[in-house]
């Protein structure tokens, strides 16, 4: 479920839910911005990701961006709060769908 709620997160755009308009990073927005800020997109996730999935403790977010192709990568470590458990997802966003790994 967690690892769903993080999804949910890094792919939904700011105002898109319902009485929730600042839920979300809005990562398929920023393949269209001009020289996008590795630490602004790192920022954004762990801002986002504190708020709305607070069952977890981000360890690092890898972000790439691929400007000509169109392409985001970004890859979470993040470890459950309960547990310590740790874990990772890997979101490739291009302008045409995200994709999942992890």
């Amino acid at each position: 479920q967690i690892k769903t709620n993080i999804i949910n997160v890094l792919l939904t755009e700011k105002g898109e839910r319902v009485n929730q308009p600042t839920f979300g990073c809005g990562l398929k927005s920023i393949l269209f911005e001009n020289n996008p800020s590795s630490n602004e997109i790192k920022d954004l996730i762990q801002f986002q990701l504190r708020n709305y999935v607070p069952e977890i403790e981000v360890e690092d977010v890898i972000v790439s961006f691929e400007a000509d192709l169109h392409l985001l990568y970004v890859k979470l470590i993040y470890s459950f709060l309960l547990n310590g458990k740790q874990d990772s997802i890997q979101v490739n966003i291009t302008q045409n769908s995200p994709c999942m790994n992890g």
